[in-house]
C-alpha cells in the first residue's frame, strides 16, 4: 500500500542524497546545503499576485516554473553546468514556492522544512496571504503540512530550531501572540506561550553538526513586552515552555528591540544604541559604540551586523557599523572601542561576515566585495554582478557557509521570472568571457519537466 501511495501519487524517491551525519550549512533563506548536496529555492515569486489554488502541492502540474531543487556540489562547491549553462543534475522536492516576502529553508535532522504561500478556499472564503509550514524527507517523500497561520501578516516573524531529534518552530502572529510548534515524528504540538509581545528572537542556527552543542541558557525564546510606558525582555524556555517567563532587561522606558540571539548574548535596541545582554539578567549590559543608530536622522550609525563567533567558542567579537558623518561613509568593528576598517564618500552596505571576511555592496554599484579584516587596506571583488533588488523597496539576497545567492531576471518562451544565480565566496567561481567573477543562474526554467 505505501508504494502504491508513494509511486501513484507521482512522488517517487530520489537516490543518493546527503549522509544522515552531514553537517548543514545556511539554515534559513533560499538555500541550504547539507553535505555535497544544496537544497535551492529557484524562482523569486510576489505572492500577491498568486491566483487560487495556484500554489497546491501537486507534482503532475504541467504549469510550473517554480519549486525547491536539490543538486549535488562538484569539488569546488559550485554547480557543475552544461554547456548551455544549465545546471546538470538538479531535481525537484517541492513542487511549490519556496522563494517570497516570508522563505525559509531549514534542515533539521532528515528533514526539510519550508515556508510557502497559502492561496486557497478557506472555510469557505478565498484568502491569500497566510503562510504554511511544510516538510519533505531529504529523498523528497513524505510530504505533510505542519502548520497554516490564521492571519494575514504583512511582517511575519519566525524562527526554526533543532534540539534532540525535536524541530520547535516559533511563530509571532499579527495579535502579538506567540505559537511554538513541537514536530517529533509524525507528532505536532502547539502552544500559545506569551501574549502582547512586541518583538522576538531566538538562538540562531544557521549552521548544524553532530559536534553541534548549545548551552542550556539559549534553548530560549526571547521577546519584549510594553505595559504601560515601560518596556521589558522576557525569556521562556523552548523545551519547556510551561516554565513562567523570567525578566532579562528592564522595565525601562526605552524602546526595547530585539536583535538575535548568537555568541551566548542576547542583542537588542535600545534608546538608538546597539546593546547585548548575557542570558541571566541585565547586570551586564554591553554597549557597543557610542554612535547612535541614524534613525531618521541624516548622520549616525546607517546600518551594523553582529559579527559572527569565528571559533566555536561563542566569544562575543561585537559589531560591525557604517557611520555617515554628512559627507564618509566609515566602516569600523564596535566592541566597545571602535576599530576603523575603510570608507567611501558613497553608502556602504554590509551584506554578511564570515570567517573573518567583510562583505558588502557599494551605492550604485552591484559588484560584491570582500574585506579582510585583518588586513583592510587589501580588498577584493567577489562577483562584477550581485543583485539585491527584486523591486524598488525590497531587498533580497541569501548567504550561507561560501556561497552567495541572488535573483536575476531570466526570459524564457512563457516567463520572465526572477532566478536564483550563485556566487562562490572563496574566489573559485563562475567566469564571464574577461575571466571576471559573476555570479551563475542555477534555477530551472521549467519544473514541471523535472522527475
Amino acid at each position: 500500500m505505501c508504494a502504491i501511495c508513494l509511486f501513484g501519487c507521482g512522488v517517487s524517491a530520489l537516490s543518493g542524497g546527503p549522509k544522515s551525519n552531514d553537517a548543514v550549512y545556511g539554515n534559513g533563506g533560499f538555500s541550504v546545503v547539507k553535505g555535497d548536496y544544496l537544497y535551492f529555492s529557484n524562482a523569486y515569486f510576489d505572492y500577491n499576485n498568486l491566483s487560487e489554488g495556484e500554489n497546491k502541492y501537486d507534482f503532475n502540474s504541467s504549469k510550473k516554473v517554480y519549486g525547491i531543487f536539490r543538486v549535488k556540489l562538484n569539488e569546488n562547491r559550485l554547480v557543475n553546468l552544461d554547456e548551455d549553462g544549465v545546471p546538470k543534475g538538479a531535481e525537484l522536492m517541492v513542487p511549490q514556492i519556496g522563494a517570497y516576502a516570508y522563505s525559509g529553508l531549514y534542515i533539521c535532522g532528515d528533514y526539510l522544512y519550508y515556508t510557502t504561500p497559502f492561496t486557497g478556499n478557506d472555510k469557505g472564503t478565498y484568502v491569500k496571504g497566510l503562510i504554511t509550514f511544510e516538510r519533505v524527507n531529504l529523498n523528497r517523500t513524505g510530504h505533510k503540512v505542519i502548520y497554516k497561520t490564521e492571519e494575514y501578516s504583512s511582517s511575519c516573524k519566525y524562527f526554526i530550531n533543532y534540539f534532540n531529534g525535536t524541530t520547535y518552530i516559533t511563530i509571532l502572529n499579527t495579535s502579538s501572540n506567540i505559537t511554538l510548534l513541537s514536530v517529533k515524528g509524525e507528532n505536532t504540538q502547539t502552544k500559545t506561550i506569551a501574549s502582547g509581545v512586541s518583538s522576538i528572537a531566538c538562538p540562531e542556527q544557521n549552521n548544524l553538526s553532530n559536534s553541534f552543542s548549545v548551552d542550556d541558557n539559549s534553548r530560549y525564546i526571547y521577546y519584549t513586552k510594553k505595559d504601560g510606558n515601560y518596556y521589558s525582555m522576557y525569556k521562556k524556555s523552548i523545551l519547556n515552555p510551561s516554565q513562567r517567563e523570567q525578566l532579562l532587561v528592564g522595565p525601562t522606558t526605552n524602546e526595547l528591540e530585539l536583535i538575535n540571539v548568537k555568541n551566548n548574548r542576547v542583542y537588542f535596541k535600545e534608546d538608538s544604541y546597539v546593546k547585548s545582554s548575557t542570558f541571566e539578567d541585565n547586570s551586564d549590559v554591553k554597549v557597543y559604540s557610542n554612535q547612535q543608530l541614524a534613525g531618521d536622522s541624516e548622520t549616525g550609525l546607517k546600518s551594523f551586523y553582529v559579527l559572527n563567533d569565528s571559533n566555536g567558542a561563542n566569544v562575543d567579537r561585537g559589531i560591525v557599523g557604517v557611520n555617515y558623518d554628512g559627507s564618509t561613509y566609515s566602516v569600523s568593528i564596535y566592541n566597545g572601542v571602535s576599530q576603523p576598517l575603510f570608507s567611501n564618500a558613497k553608502q556602504i552596505d554590509i551584506l554578511f561576515e564570515s570567517n573573518n571576511c567583510i562583505y558588502y555592496q557599494i551605492a550604485d554599484d552591484n559588484a560584491l566585495y570582500c574585506c579582510d579584516i585583518s588586513n583592510p587596506s587589501q580588498t577584493r571583488t567577489i562577483a562584477k554582478e550581485f543583485l539585491t533588488k527584486i523591486d524598488e523597496s525590497t531587498n533580497v539576497y541569501d548567504f550561507d557557509f561560501d556561497h552567495g545567492f541572488y535573483f536575476n531576471t531570466v526570459e524564457s518562451a512563457n516567463n520572465t521570472i526572477k532566478y536564483l544565480h550563485m556566487v562562490n565566496l572563496n574566489g573559485l567561481g563562475y567566469e564571464n568571457e574577461d575571466g571576471e567573477a559573476i555570479g551563475h543562474y542555477i534555477g530551472v526554467l521549467d519544473a514541471s519537466k523535472m522527475n
